[in-house]
């Protein structure tokens, strides 16, 4: 699996290399990645691709073990309310 853009690339890259190197905590990152995804319908409005480029950063985030595989258990309220959660954690633990 490739991610979507050399950009993405280079997000997961520093992500990361950050956890890695202890700069940041897992918690801190799966908090940034909720907080994206507390909004990911509102984004998807303007770049309807958002949800799968996102499921591929997190799928390469959790196999090189910057984040963990059980940030999927626990979304957001609002994006479960938005019916997508189920999915979206089917969809990026079928990446990893």
């Amino acid at each position: 699996m490739s991610l979507p853009s050399q950009n993405s690339q280079a997000l997961v890259t520093v992500v990361c290399a950050c956890r890695e190197r202890e700069v940041v905590a897992a918690g801190e990152l799966v908090a940034a990645f909720n907080s994206f995804l507390e909004f990911l319908s509102d984004v998807e409005v303007d770049v309807p691709l958002a949800g799968k480029h996102l499921s591929k950063m997190i799928a390469h985030c959790i196999r090189r073990e910057a984040l963990p595989v059980g940030m999927l258990d626990d979304p957001p309220a609002e994006f479960v309310q938005s019916g997508r959660a189920t999915t979206f954690a089917s969809e990026t633990l079928a990446l990893i």
